[in-house]
């Protein structure tokens, strides 16, 4: 019975707490009933990092109150920004990517019935790629403007991996 969790995007599976099973006095629970989908797919706990295989359903789940259950698709990247910063959070598996867009959040124009107009975008394009024990994580130039755009904003990439990297 998956209707008490959901997808949130493509990467986060979410399974709140809904009913109590063996809550203690400080609100701590366990969660039964969590659908891991796709046997091919490795879910990644978010708040401690073990992973489990999809196509299974997880019972007894601890979910103390501080931790929401929380799952990451291996080979996720998942971008955090706001006008200031960005952080990218990586789960390197395989080949993937992410293009992250983003504008001022508040113009349109739609004074020209034949044309809208958003104020301008910049898109930028995150790869991660793993062959073998190498992991190669990219960002590529940001294309485009907006007003209001700063392109000397400071990118912090956050990589989590199931053992510590040998270098970087």
């Amino acid at each position: 019975n998956t209707e008490y969790q959901y997808m949130y995007g493509d990467s986060f599976l979410v399974a709140p707490i809904y009913e109590n099973q063996k809550s203690d006095e400080n609100g701590n629970d366990v969660r039964n009933g969590i659908y891991l989908p796709d046997k091919n797919q490795i879910w990644i706990d978010y708040f401690t990092g073990k992973q489990y295989k999809g196509g299974q359903t997880l019972n007894g789940f601890d979910a103390p109150l501080w931790k929401l259950p929380l799952f990451v698709k291996n080979g996720s990247i998942v971008p955090m920004y706001d006008k200031t910063k960005r952080v990218v959070e990586f789960w390197p598996a395989g080949s993937t990517s992410f293009s992250l867009y983003e504008d001022d959040g508040n113009y349109i124009d739609n004074s020209n019935k034949e044309e809208v107009s958003y104020g301008g975008s910049v898109t930028t394009k995150f790869t991660s790629n793993v062959e073998g024990t190498t992991a190669t994580l990219k960002a590529e130039k940001s294309v485009g403007s907006y007003t209001g755009y700063n392109s000397n904003r400071n990118t912090t990439f956050v990589v989590n991996v199931s053992k510590e990297p040998t270098k970087v």
